[in-house]
């Protein structure tokens, strides 16, 4: 009688199921393919390039919440599609090759809903963001890192907070910095202007011996399948903001020719 108005039976339900998994399962397939074959492509342009599980030498569960893009989140995370190689790039006024890792990082986020009957039912989301680590000739003593602010940025830091020069940075970024003197250096005018036109949306983070860039570029490889297209744009843009960085950062931190 069901079927009579319209209503799939049983049968015809688990064999419609049954095909739209089939139709998910094939683009799924499609994807994977197409994003094998960007990878394979983007190293074959360039051999010093190569697949890697270790971005900088470093496993997923050393860089899980090191960065802003590489979080724990609530119960899995874990990484894809990184490869890395050398890029030049400008320190202290010296042309440097730095090992450097593009790479989508993943993790599991929380989503908490009312299951009725006074319960609650917990699922998960997962959450993807490209990042680029830059292995830096010499370790950054006092970590400093530089992400979207949602009203008024300001530099937080174990001594008091103070206003940057840029008030359009001030409204776009925000600042953490554990040495103040070492914050301001690296946060020149000429760096602030360039996270402004460049770089808003998107995190630069200073740590140890890495740089890390997160977000994504605004721009992309056409020819290659998403994230691959846009990794190589990703490590131009760390390559650029490494050029910004003042040199008066780097004396102050052991490279240069004053050093």
């Amino acid at each position: 009688m069901l079927a009579f108005f319209g209503m799939p039976d049983g049968a015809t339900l688990v064999a419609g199921l049954a095909a739209m998994a089939a139709i998910a399962g094939g683009l799924a397939w499609q994807r994977r393919r197409a994003i094998e074959t960007s990878v394979a492509r983007l190293l074959e342009r360039d051999p010093r390039w190569q697949a890697t599980t270790t971005p900088c030498g470093y496993d997923a569960h050393v860089l899980a919440d090191w960065f802003a893009p590489t979080p724990a989140g609530d119960r899995r995370y874990g990484l894809q599609h990184a490869i890395e190689g050398p890029l030049e790039v400008q320190i202290g006024g010296e042309t440097v090759t730095c090992r450097t890792s593009c790479f989508r990082w993943w993790s599991e986020r929380a989503r908490t809903r009312d299951g009725g009957r006074n319960t609650r039912r917990t699922s998960y989301a997962t959450e993807r963001q490209l990042a680029v680590l830059v292995e830096l000739p010499v370790a950054v003593p006092a970590p400093i890192r530089v992400g979207p602010e949602g009203v008024l940025g300001r530099v937080r830091s174990t001594g008091a907070g103070e206003l940057l020069e840029s008030s359009e940075f001030n409204r776009r970024f925000h600042v953490e910095g554990e040495d103040p003197d070492l914050t301001a250096r690296l946060l020149d005018a000429g760096l602030q202007h360039e996270l402004v036109e460049r770089f808003q949306g998107r995190s630069l983070e200073l740590s140890g011996p890495l740089l890390a860039l997160g977000g994504e570029p605004d721009h992309r490889d056409a020819s290659l399948a998403d994230p691959i297209g846009q990794m190589p744009a990703a490590a131009v843009d760390a390559q650029r903001l490494l050029d910004h960085i003042p040199d008066r950062f780097w004396r102050a931190i052991g490279v240069g020719p004053t050093a």
